[in-house]
């Protein structure tokens, strides 16, 4: 591939491009905790005006009946005095306790492959269970036919911290079973985001770059200053301190009936 064209829906269909409307975002906060401790109902009708509903569906018609004696519904202008009060102390609780709950899976590798065939379904085709650890965890992802995401866990059972150092280590047979290509990315624990640093290295892949040893495997590092004799392009940097990390594969195109016996590796802390 040498370039991509971008175009609007409408000129892709033969026609054209409607002009661009100026669309005033609801403010959203830091976190997802922040929308349902500070404005939810702003949000929601901001949703519903840009979202389109299938009549014929259930969990469409179950969302918009919900928000209706709330004062949001599809067309309408917000208007903050025209509203329910809410407790948005209690939402905010309700959805760490949710997203708290819903991260555990996470942390053990059996059910996060149990659920990750399950995730990212076309609509009608997903379970309401799923669609919830799904919005939690992350709502933008593929099938898995084209992407699988296994998390890499801790060695030792315990939650990840960038107080410590960590490597995770795979032979070329323990290598994600991938049609296109893999990587393996770092985020930080309480937001999801991708941890700063000068070098704007957040993963290890052909996308972002790796070296492979003489075998075929690879050792990636996890640190707060690169370790001697690790090549800069397997080496992710952490600033060092009291902060919860998080590793996760992307294996794009995998191979489905390998990946059933393949074993995400384990990160090692090192002492």
């Amino acid at each position: 591939m040498k370039d991509v064209k971008l175009s609007t829906l409408s000129e892709f269909r033969g026609g054209k491009a409607k002009p661009i409307d100026d669309i005033e975002f609801p403010p959203v906060g830091e976190t997802d905790a922040d929308v349902f401790g500070n404005n939810l109902l702003e949000v929601m009708q901001f949703v519903v005006n840009h979202t389109t509903f299938d009549p014929q569906d259930q969990l469409d018609q179950a969302l918009l009946a919900a928000y209706k004696p709330l004062g949001v519904e599809p067309g309408k202008v917000w208007d903050p005095s025209k509203v329910a009060k809410i407790d948005g102390a209690r939402f905010r609780q309700v959805s760490v306790e949710i997203q708290k709950d819903k991260l555990m899976i996470l942390s053990d590798p059996s059910q996060a492959a149990q659920m990750t065939p399950l995730v990212f379904q076309p609509k009608g085709r997903i379970q309401l269970d799923t669609l919830v650890a799904q919005s939690v965890i992350g709502p933008i992802g593929l099938p898995a036919a084209e992407a699988m995401y296994p998390p890499v866990a801790a060695a030792d059972g315990k939650p990840m911290n960038a107080l410590h150092d960590y490597v995770i280590k795979m032979t070329k047979d323990q290598i994600p079973p991938f049609g296109a290509f893999w990587s393996l990315t770092l985020y930080d624990s309480k937001n999801g985001f991708f941890i700063p640093n000068d070098r704007k290295k957040y993963s290890v892949g052909e996308n972002a770059g790796m070296k492979l040893d003489e075998n075929g495997g690879i050792e990636i590092h996890v640190a707060a200053e690169k370790p001697a004799g690790v090549p800069d392009d397997n080496w992710l940097p952490i600033n060092r301190g009291d902060e919860g990390i998080d590793l996760s594969l992307r294996v794009y195109v995998p191979d489905l009936e390998k990946m059933k016996t393949w074993k995400a590796p384990k990160a090692e802390k090192i002492q």
